[in-house]
């Protein structure tokens, strides 16, 4: 799954490789990837038509998206292995030593202020 994270990474690689990407740029390739996010080869063409504007851009842009768009696919891998991986041996709970800091405080009785009831009861009964 493609995160708002992963399109910023995008559109900072585009940049260092010569794009010009405005702030309208930006909030659209964000809009897109809501409605596109799934599928990762119309989210292609639709921000190539979106940012690239001229064919020394289109080099740049394809070169790019493609080293992106193989990082995400081996992070997807990767993810999918591990929780395949961690459904044959799941790990034990009692294997987690639990923190030292993580000790329970007793409880402590919520402080008031002496004598502010008594002075508040003091004058109502003083006025009547």
């Amino acid at each position: 799954m493609i995160t708002r994270s992963d399109v910023g990474s995008l559109l900072f690689a585009l940049r260092s490789a010569g794009l010009r990407i405005g702030v309208h740029e930006t909030l659209t390739t964000e809009f897109l990837l809501g409605r596109l996010a799934e599928r990762p080869a119309p989210l292609a063409a639709a921000l190539r038509a979106l940012l690239v504007k001229s064919d020394q851009e289109r080099e740049s842009f394809d070169r790019v998206f493609a080293d992106w768009s193989s990082a995400l696919q081996e992070r997807e891998q990767t993810a999918v292995k591990e929780s395949s991986e961690s459904r044959v041996f799941p790990k034990r709970s009692d294997s987690h030593p639990t923190p030292s800091s993580a000790r329970l405080e007793p409880r402590r009785r919520p402080t008031q202020k002496p004598g502010s009831r008594r002075w508040l009861v003091g004058c109502v009964f003083h006025a009547s």
